[in-house]
């Protein structure tokens, strides 16, 4: 609460943000080192703040972005010269300079309020440089793990405390023997398990009192800082302005294949494989995803996507462009070569257009 100027409206740990926007944002010119000036670092948490006057989802959408690809501000160095230096608010390439901080009973304003209720209080809530970024909402075994997904989803209305969901990317519910996980805006039936067996040998170094359950194996899964961080880049995206978080299954999948794309064997080839989906199981979200991480690793890659009938073509290119991911469609043999030859980066196309 002192963190937050005493005020149970302020969702933000703003002397823990504007300490780390001055740490993780320092530049140089001219052998000088610098860091954003306090009017800027200002600036930028205000930016940050994004009202809600359009919506929840709209204004998640905004600071997300901010989130993942920073701001610039102008800055007057030696000679009196301006320059334009990007800022970001978390280091995704050095997890270690970031600050996590978990706090519980979370107290929040409403933004109606009832003399009976006037403020919600998530159980768990995480903050990132503290920029609250996951809420955890947990109920005890005896009581169905719907009832904390229900709290979650109820609390992201528009009377209740949508001013703090606007900055969550994470959202986590559930009782110890049933968590799922979800991200803003999941509608109840959308609410995932995640599966994973590899960190089990890890948990069991930390938890030696008692069982690991599923809450224990779904926390530490999603919540280890890198991992963290890895999703919140690469694994939430928005699809038609509706946010979708990775299923395990994509999100396993597409670390495959960055394997694969980094792997070369002693002649300088690098393997090839095959992932198989099950219908509805949302190939082409992980096409998007996948794309997005292949840019952002190898900027100067070129991708193209190959299918077999024009539906799945069509559905592709609109999930691409609903994603914010700029693709070309080839229409024509020719124009397959054309779009190739342009240097376009990412292309949908059949593969009855390599005939030509």
């Amino acid at each position: 609460l002192k963190l937050r100027d005493g005020k149970l409206n302020e969702v933000i740990l703003k002397d823990i943000l504007i300490s780390q926007l001055q740490k993780i944002n320092g530049f140089a010119y001219k052998g000088n080192a610098y860091t954003f000036s306090p009017k800027n670092i200002a600036k930028a948490i205000e930016e940050l703040n994004v009202p809600l006057n359009e919506g929840l989802m709209s204004a998640n959408q905004k600071i997300s972005d901010k989130l993942m690809l920073g701001t610039s501000y102008d800055e007057e160095l030696i000679d009196g010269v301006k320059k334009s230096f990007s800022l970001q608010y978390i280091d995704f390439k050095h997890p270690e300079n970031n600050v996590f901080h978990i706090t519980e009973e979370f107290s929040v304003n409403r933004q109606m309020t009832t003399e009976i209720e006037k403020t919600r209080r998530p159980d768990l809530v995480v903050f990132i440089n503290g920029i609250p970024l996951c809420v955890i909402e947990l109920k005890k075994s005896s009581i169905d793990a719907e009832q904390g997904i229900s709290q979650m989803i109820r609390n992201q209305g528009k009377d209740e405390i949508p001013h703090l969901f606007k900055f969550i990317q994470l959202t986590i519910a559930g009782n110890n023997h049933s968590p799922h996980y979800g991200t803003a805006g999941t509608p109840k039936k959308f609410y995932a398990v995640w599966e994973e067996e590899e960190s089990l040998e890890e948990l069991a170094s930390i938890i030696k009192e008692r069982t690991i359950s599923p809450l224990d194996k779904t926390l530490y899964a999603l919540l280890k800082p890198k991992r963290l961080l890895e999703l919140l880049h690469s694994y939430i995206i928005f699809d038609n302005k509706i946010k979708k978080v990775a299923r395990y299954q994509q999100f396993f999948a597409i670390k495959e294949i960055v394997k694969k794309i980094n792997t070369f064997d002693n002649t300088g080839k690098r393997g090839g494989g095959l992932i198989w989906h099950t219908q509805g199981s949302g190939k082409s979200l992980t096409m998007a995803m996948l794309t997005k991480v292949i840019k952002r690793d190898i900027p100067a890659s070129k991708i193209i996507v190959v299918t077999d009938r024009k539906d799945l073509d069509r559905q592709i290119h609109m999930t691409f462009a609903n994603s914010e991911i700029q693709a070309g469609r080839a229409s024509s043999g020719h124009d397959l070569i054309e779009k190739l030859q342009s240097g376009m980066s990412v292309i949908t196309t059949l593969i009855h257009k390599f005939e030509t």
